[in-house]
Parts: structure tokens; sequence; C-alpha cells
């Protein structure tokens, strides 16, 4: 990233203080990307308010403890990139991706599959379902 003029009616001091965090959150950003690729992690995508159309990849997702139980972190991609997208085995979504076995056979075991999911809400009152594109 390069680096931007210090500002003329900035004094010497706060330049080098900015200059600092400035070299600091891009060492901090370096580190993280770092550590996520050696993991073979992405980026977590964070669905926004409305609909989002993505792929769901044909892999096994990782498992791990989150704050409100276990989840799940699937592979998707949106506009051509790359994320993880973590789901909480409680949700209803979940379920749609792995399907029940009986009847629905589920998202996951026909990927890569282009889906929609449609958020409304958020916080505790977030509501999603996924559509099949």
């Amino acid at each position: 990233m390069p680096r931007k003029e210090p500002e003329s009616n900035v004094n010497p001091e706060q330049q080098r203080l900015r200059d600092y965090v400035t070299g600091q959150q891009e060492q901090l950003r370096f580190d993280r990307q770092k550590a996520m690729a050696d993991k073979g992690m992405k980026d977590f995508y964070k669905f926004e308010e409305g609909t989002t159309d993505f792929i769901l990849e044909p892999t096994i997702p990782r498992e791990r403890d989150g704050n409100f139980g276990k989840q799940s972190i699937f592979r998707i991609k949106v506009a051509g990139t790359e994320y993880d997208w973590s789901v909480n085995h409680k949700s209803p979504v979940y379920r749609q991706i792995i399907g029940d076995g009986v009847k629905d056979k589920g998202f996951l075991l026909a990927a890569p599959v282009k889906a929609q999911l449609v958020k409304v809400g958020e916080g505790q009152k977030t509501r999603m379902t996924l559509k099949r594109v």
C-alpha cells in the first residue's frame, strides 16, 4: 500500500504517530491473512440484508465451536470470490444445506450449486432462507 504524503497542517510528531499506526494496521492485516491461508481458510462472508446470489462449493465443511454452539464452515463463491461461511447447526439454513436424508438431499450433495440467500432483519431477529437458482 503506498504511503500517503504528510499533511502540511499536521505537526511532525502527529505525522510519525499516524505513520506508526498505519504500519501496525498493515502488519495486522498481513498477519491475519497469512494465518488464515496457513489453515486453508478464506475471509468470512457476512450476508447483508436482502437477496445474495452465491455458489455453494463441493467441499467438506470444517467444524468449530462458536459462541452459540457448533458451527460448520462452508466454502462459497460470491461474485467470483471465494469466502468461508459459518452456519450454526441449530439454524434452519444448516438443515437446508445438509438435507434431511429422506426426501430432501440438501444443497451440499448437489454442489457446486447456484443458490440465493434471502436475509431479513438483524441480530437475534435475523431470518434466512436458501433458494436454488
